[in-house]
């Protein structure tokens, strides 16, 4: 094709051509050539026969010949088999005209073909698949747990529910364990239910107790040495299903303790609708509950927790009455979780004790801090009060004490009162004004 180009420039310049006719079809059928390979790799209708191949053969010979006699080395070729190669392009020169013009017109129509192909294809099979796998899914999800039945639970409440919510065991280094979590199905419809594991860690912000890290790795890590027979499941309406959760300690594990949660959440089984593709939708994550694993090996640890502060939410001194809300602030700096626990007892101005609630140990995990508030109520409340907390650390018997005090006015009483009292002595001082009193 260069060579054609070549050609057509020398003649308008005016000097002699370069090519004869037989040398311009040779090239014009390579290009032929070309085309119609590319017409036949796109499974369209092939151009091209045998003798035309052929022919195609026999030019790249006689380039090859070419180049090598221009760099100065022997050709390859003899007389008779150029002679012979030349002839097979001069046989059916007609056939080639006519390829070419089929190649243009293939070729034409080769983006529009092939791009329709491309833009229909993808959305069918991914819409197959997609009904492929629910369909699998429904079938190899059922029975997979022990499931039961829930007495009295026929309405529809809408949630489910797991249990227990906190799991505190010690095991030695290569035991194991094997802890029962039921899933309860109140939701009214069939659900499948997802299983997963992740790390915790406490914070430092005092309300938040726990943070679940989700693919992250934790500090205290638990989720390698837990697991389930199975990540999914179905579970029908008013049914309980018994999911055995194995804890494995490793043999060369260190004392301390390891923390994280197995989580159930849920999506619905049947399909609400359908949109304007004839799509099925999936259903959104409904909700996400979580059993609470606290493991302790046993060992050497650090044990360091303390009372931090306490006083009424927001420091307030002042009230007009009940009730009163206290915040207990306890931190942990060790290397295992504390459960500290205690009392709360109330003193009026005369040092009369009008209040005790008992305080039931609360978690809190190791290098955090964290909030308990605690509510107190008492009828008639007037004046001066103070509030006291001992707090047990949950090791060595240690106890720590702080208080707070603050005032109880209820103004709004005490001023209608003030106000009602100046009427009447109003009132008064008026009628004794008006009328005179005289003695007979």
């Amino acid at each position: 094709m260069f060579t054609i180009k070549r050609a057509s420039v020398i003649e308008k310049t005016g000097l002699c051509p370069v090519l004869s006719m037989t040398e311009r079809v040779q090239t014009a059928s390579s290009l032929t050539i070309k085309r119609a390979s590319v017409i036949e790799k796109t499974g369209l209708c092939p151009v091209l026969s045998m003798t035309e191949r052929v022919q195609k053969e026999s030019l790249l010979t006689i380039k090859r010949a070419s180049v090598m006699e221009e760099m100065g080395q022997s050709s390859i070729l003899s007389t008779t088999e150029r002679a012979q190669a030349m002839t097979l392009f001069q046989v059916h020169p007609a056939p080639l005209y006519i390829g070419a013009l089929c190649a243009l017109f293939f070729l034409s129509a080769l983006p529009t073909v092939v791009r329709s192909e491309e833009e229909n294809v993808p959305s069918v099979s991914e819409e197959v698949v997609a009904e492929t796998v629910t369909i699998e899914d429904e079938t190899k999800l059922e029975g997979l747990y022990a499931v039961e039945g829930v007495p009295g639970g026929e309405s529809v409440i809408g949630d489910f529910v797991v249990g227990p919510g906190k799991v505190d065991v010690t095991l030695k280094p290569g035991q194991t364990k094997i802890i029962d979590v039921l899933v309860t199905n109140r939701t009214g419809v069939s659900r499948i239910f997802n299983v997963s594991t992740e790390d915790a860690e406490g914070s430092k912000d005092p309300n938040t107790s726990i943070v679940l890290l989700g693919s992250d790795r934790g500090p205290y890590s638990i989720k390698d040495y837990l697991s389930v027979p199975h990540k999914r499941f179905k579970l029908g309406h008013n049914e309980r299903a018994r999911i055995p959760v194995t804890i494995s300690i490793p043999a060369d594990a260190e004392p301390g303790g390891l923390y994280g949660s197995v989580l159930i959440d849920t999506i619905t089984v049947d399909a609400s609708g359908k949109d304007t593709d004839g799509m099925v939708p999936q259903s959104a994550v409904v909700a996400r509950i979580g059993t609470l694993f606290f493991v302790t090996v046993p060992g050497e640890v650090e044990k360091n927790g303390a009372l931090k502060e306490f006083s009424t939410i927001a420091e307030k001194k002042f009230y007009q009455g009940g009730p009163i809300a206290f915040g207990i602030l306890y931190e942990n700096t060790g290397s295992i979780h504390l459960a500290p626990y205690g009392e709360l007892r109330i003193k009026n101005m005369f040092d009369e004790e009008v209040g005790y609630l008992p305080l039931d140990p609360w978690f809190v995990l190791p290098q955090s801090l964290r909030l308990r508030e605690v509510t107190w109520n008492r009828d008639a409340l007037f004046g001066r009060y103070t509030a006291t907390v001992s707090i047990n650390r949950s090791y060595n018997d240690t106890v720590d004490e702080l208080s707070f005090t603050f005032w109880v006015l209820p103004w709004k009483p005490v001023a209608g009162s003030f106000a009602g009292l100046f009427v009447i002595f109003f009132l008064i001082r008026a009628f004794f004004r008006r009328f005179e009193f005289k003695r007979k």
